[in-house]
């Protein structure tokens, strides 16, 4: 977990449209064979940077030579304005890498949890520590980023079930890791009934015991 800010939504989608046409154009010039591998070597280091969610600054694109104008310009006007302008902001403690290890899918498909195995390490585990979190911490909200590809959005479907909604007034500074991830979140103060009630309604077998 981490501590993050909600805001309304207050801002156009301009800059983020810019940022994705470098991100393409970068992907294209490193397949040219004109390509050095100084470029190549930038390009490595942007992508990780952004994987790890480190961000990158304007002087690290620059730093790439192979650059035509549109790209330059694109640079320029991503980075003309540091500050973000938006309407009421909101605290709020984010969930990262709240997913399971694919490597052990099958098993944990084996076993037959129900409810799912997530859900219950959401409600026994988490949420106790976000409610701990608040007492010492000013925050509203609870929420992550769902990195869901499916067609039927299963893994959205899935987080609703949580308590999470992706509809709403409020929006998130979204980083490049998670660019393609659907923002997701639900009231902290409603945790502690949503908690209540999921365990309310947990009826374990002896087997389980």
């Amino acid at each position: 977990m981490k501590c993050g800010q909600l805001y309304d939504k207050l801002i156009e989608k301009e800059q983020l449209r810019l940022i994705n046409n470098l991100f393409q154009y970068f992907d294209e010039i490193e397949k040219e064979d004109s390509t050095s591998e100084e470029d190549r070597r930038l390009i490595n280091e942007i992508r990780e940077s952004v994987r790890t969610s480190k961000g990158i600054s304007k002087a690290e694109l620059e730093k790439i030579q192979k650059k035509n104008n549109k790209a330059v310009t694109d640079i320029e006007n991503v980075f003309t304005e540091n500050l973000q302008r938006v309407g009421q902001t909101f605290a709020g403690v984010e969930i990262v890498q709240f997913c399971a290890n694919e490597n052990y899918r099958k098993l944990f498909d084996s076993l037959g949890f129900f409810p799912p195995f997530g859900a219950i390490v959401f409600w026994h585990f988490l949420v106790p520590k976000v409610l701990e979190v608040r007492k010492y911490i000013g925050c509203q909200y609870l929420f992550l980023f769902a990195a869901d590809t499916s067609d039927d959005e299963s893994l959205i479907r899935y987080y609703r079930t949580l308590h999470f909604t992706d509809a709403g007034e409020q929006g998130a500074v979204i980083p490049f890791y998670d660019w393609t991830c659907r923002f997701m979140y639900q009231e902290i103060s409603g945790l502690s009934q949503g908690k209540e009630e999921f365990f309310n309604d947990f009826n374990r077998d002896e087997e389980d015991v």
